[in-house]
């Protein structure tokens, strides 16, 4: 629990109902959070057991996901064979099975190549579009949040130094 200061999802302080509020997230972490040793396939009908969602949507739902990250040709490959780009795009699928109402994203870019890079922040501004999921987006690189952001908060040290639009 924090020291001070309080997290309201969904009109409801966190801790009053951090399950209520952990349906309605998705997470993706700056560090992978997905197992190396199982398929991409694997990975998010995982996770998506963990959102609570039955096996057959599981299924239905990773496939959807394996569509739109552009993996479905190596759904079936283990995870510790795919390049950083794909396993990112994997760990975004992992927070996505679910249809949370917001993201969380803690860097999801870091250490990939330019090129996969501009697909998932590409992948994300659409998500933002077409699906209308709020993002929070962690980030350092000003560039990229540029062309996602509505609204940028910068911090320094856990502190609000600058606030507004791009």
């Amino acid at each position: 629990k924090p020291d001070a200061g309080e997290v309201i999802v969904a009109s409801t302080p966190f801790w009053s109902d951090p399950q209520k509020a952990k349906r309605i997230m998705g997470v993706v972490p700056q560090e992978l959070a997905i197992y190396e040793e199982l398929t991409g396939r694997e990975n998010l009908e995982f996770w998506g057991a963990m959102a609570g969602l039955s096996s057959g949507e599981a299924r239905s739902r990773t496939t959807e996901l394996l569509e739109a990250l552009t993996l479905t040709d190596r759904a079936k490959d283990a995870v510790k064979t795919y390049s950083g780009g794909m396993k990112r795009r994997i760990n975004l699928g992992c927070a996505l099975l679910h249809r949370p109402k917001l993201l969380l994203l803690d860097e999801p870019t870091v250490g990939i190549d330019p090129q996969a890079r501009l697909n998932i922040l590409e992948f994300i501004r659409n998500l933002r579009d077409e699906v209308g999921i709020t993002i929070l987006l962690i980030e350092h690189d000003m560039r990229a949040v540029m062309g996602i952001s509505e609204d940028i908060t910068v911090l320094d040290y856990g502190e609000k130094i600058a606030q507004g639009t791009p």
